[in-house]
């Protein structure tokens, strides 16, 4: 499977250092040229160490930032989407992929024209469920998320989550 890919979980699952799950769920993933800019370009810029860590993970994986050909009318206007969300949602759509990402209006959109999302919560369920993390480290990564104010997952989001897949609170 390959996903196409948006700056919250790129930049989230670097800030937890977890960038390795993607390759081992998703086999490849696609960064739009804008979001690449915004994480990793902007982030140097601006001294971010989670920035370095997707930069060098993105050459190791040899995942280039691509070029957008298409808009879909529905994202041309009106919307109040960044240029990294325009270009996921229109790769995702272009590509018919699974799209990564966080921002809850975007998903919406992103849903209501026919793309299947999920956002970083998500990709830290599947990583759970297919093994890659056990429920203690699971957990302490939710704990994590919780507890860092340049990680924007409410905490309700992570409560709910470690209910529904632990039972616990």
């Amino acid at each position: 499977m390959i996903a196409v890919i948006n700056s919250g979980p790129l930049i989230a699952l670097a800030k937890l250092n977890e960038l390795r799950v993607l390759p081992a769920l998703y086999g490849t993933v696609i960064i739009p040229q804008a979001v690449y800019t915004e994480a990793v370009v902007v982030g140097l810029a601006r001294g971010y160490q989670d920035a370095k860590l997707a930069q060098i993970f993105l050459k190791r994986m040899r995942w280039a930032p691509e070029p957008i050909t298409e808009v879909p009318a529905a994202l041309a206007a009106g919307m109040r989407l960044g240029s990294g969300e325009r270009e996921a949602i229109a790769l995702a759509k272009q590509h018919q992929m699974l799209l990564l990402i966080d921002e809850a209006e975007a998903r919406t959109l992103a849903e209501d024209m026919g793309i299947t999302t999920a956002g970083t919560l998500g990709i830290l369920v599947e990583a759970y469920h297919k093994g890659l993390f056990d429920a203690e480290a699971f957990t302490d990564l939710l704990s994590v998320i919780e507890s860092r104010e340049d990680i924007w997952i409410h905490t309700d989001l992570c409560q709910r989550v470690r209910s529904d897949v632990l039972g616990l609170k």
